[in-house]
């Protein structure tokens, strides 16, 4: 029994263990931003043109409900 044992841990203990390959490197992603962004503002009421609406519900300047 004792070279049975001795058979299999020479079997087991004997490979040698190599280390799985390298994963490859991941994706390097940039991110280019312009120098100046012009965004528009809000406007102010008193900027902003107001079209009342008609007796029927229609917006007077596009004519949709």
């Amino acid at each position: 029994m004792r070279h049975f044992f001795q058979a299999l841990r020479n079997r087991l203990f004997s490979i040698e263990r190599t280390e799985p390959p390298a994963a490859p490197p991941a994706e390097v992603f940039q991110v280019m931003m312009p120098e100046n962004v012009v965004l528009p503002l809000p406007r102010t009421p008193r900027e902003q043109i107001s079209v009342p609406a008609s007796i029927n519900g229609r917006d007077l300047s596009t004519g949709r409900l």
